[in-house]
């Protein structure tokens, strides 16, 4: 997994549990790999829930998010997971350098405001970190598990509660 997340030991057998669950509804689905151009349910469920963790995980404490494009600050539920390199590529559909939270109107109506995206991310990664970021684009889709997916799922969803609980809504 690549993002940094030490699972508190008595949530443990919830965790288990909850990627046992996952698991179960990821063997009746195709996972991980694109059909005739559209993703799965699988990987599309993990997109949406790893971009409400980086929503809520860049919130500050009364829950406002910093446009990544724009600058523009509002409630990080009002705001969207913006990715400067589509999510159809597999490869960068939960890497954190490629999404960033992201209001509406730039996200939708400026089609992802990417000139400004790309500025902003180079300043926060450099120049060569977003270059490879770009080369992951052309790489080959990544073909998830259906362990991986139950895993990365149920991490995630533990890891937006807790930020959830310092958020004062």
């Amino acid at each position: 997994i690549i993002w940094d997340f030490e699972m508190p030991s008595d949530v443990n057998s919830k965790r288990q549990k909850q990627i046992d669950k996952w698991f179960l509804k990821y063997q009746r689905e195709t996972i991980g790999t694109v059909f005739n151009g559209k993703k799965t349910n699988s990987s599309f469920g993990l997109a949406v829930s790893f971009q409400k963790l980086v929503r809520v995980a860049n919130a500050d404490k009364h829950g406002m998010c910093k446009c990544i494009s724009c600058g523009a600050r509002h409630p990080w539920k009002k705001m969207n997971g913006g990715h400067y390199r589509s999510r159809k590529n597999l490869a960068t559909i939960i890497d954190p350098m490629n999404v960033h939270p992201q209001c509406v109107h730039c996200n939708s109506w400026l089609s992802g405001n990417i000139p400004n995206y790309r500025s902003a991310i180079v300043s926060i990664y450099g120049e060569g970190e977003i270059i490879k970021l770009e080369s992951k684009q052309l790489a080959k889709d990544h073909h998830w598990n259906r362990y991986e997916l139950a895993t990365a799922k149920v991490d995630i969803m533990f890891e937006i509660k807790s930020h959830e609980k310092r958020i004062d809504d």
